[in-house]
């Protein structure tokens, strides 16, 4: 997998959050990211409604001819309800998923149709806001893929954007990370709340410092800015002040626990 932090999200909590009205691309080689596309295939797939239609036609010709030849044709009044219940609902048991992806797919068209038009009203040469990602996840299985399967969520100064899935101009090559946290994300609000982002492969954006990049906490950071040095001594004259009598062994098992911030 991708990076991720410690707590992250879902790709449900992630839809929610914004993937329906936002768009991610991975710009190509030598190109920069502060310069919007306003090619819609840069940043959705495409929709083929000629196919679309087509598995309409033939969902409603199979569900005719289920209804035709099991519920129809078994149907007898002269055997139990139940017999005449069991056949009017077997066709549905596989009808009722299917009629339920198709629909789930034409309003995933319709919301990808109205992006399409959105980032094609849009004027390329907008000037872009700086975001820096926040959180990050990536399926390494489907780098070579024009679409991608990730989630991102980066940050800017109006609050954040959540993206679900990019997309490709070529098929990414990348040697090492695709994207990581901390990395730029250049973002243009379009209509309707839509949001699009441009993302270069990690440590290619022209603007890209390892500055920004999380760095691992070190010891100061995790015991309250004091050094080790600073325990060591510490300890030591408690030792010392326990050896001479001055401190009782409960005394100094207190102090000791005071010292590491343990109570």
């Amino acid at each position: 997998m991708g990076q991720f932090p410690a707590t992250g999200i879902t790709r449900e909590e992630a839809t929610k959050r914004g993937g329906p009205s936002s768009a991610l691309r991975l710009v190509g080689p030598g190109e920069d990211p502060r310069i919007l596309s306003t090619n819609p295939d840069h940043f959705f797939g495409k929709l083929w409604p000629s196919v679309n239609a087509l598995v309409s036609v033939v969902l409603v010709m199979v569900s005719v001819l289920a209804v035709r030849f099991l519920t129809i044709e078994l149907w007898n009044d002269d055997l139990p309800w139940v017999w005449n219940a069991t056949w009017l609902i077997v066709p549905w048991v596989v009808l009722a998923p299917l009629w339920g992806i198709w629909s789930w797919r034409q309003r995933r068209c319709s919301q990808v149709s109205h992006g399409r038009e959105v980032i094609a009203a849009m004027v390329r040469g907008t000037p872009a806001e700086r975001g820096q990602a926040i959180w990050v996840w990536y399926n390494e299985s489907h780098i070579l893929r024009r679409g991608l399967d990730v989630l991102v969520v980066a940050e800017f100064s109006g609050g954040e954007a959540v993206f679900v899935d990019a997309r490709s101009k070529t098929r990414p090559r990348i040697q090492d990370a695709l994207f990581q946290v901390g990395d730029p994300i250049w973002l243009w609000r379009g209509s309707d709340g839509w949001v699009f982002g441009q993302v270069a492969p990690h440590g290619l954006d022209p603007t890209y410092s390892p500055a920004d990049e999380p760095q691992p906490p070190c010891w100061e950071d995790m015991h309250g800015g004091h050094s080790p040095e600073y325990f060591r001594a510490g300890l030591s004259d408690l030792a010392a002040q326990h050896r001479a009598g001055r401190l009782t062994l409960e005394e100094h098992d207190a102090a000791v626990k005071r010292l590491w911030d343990i109570e």
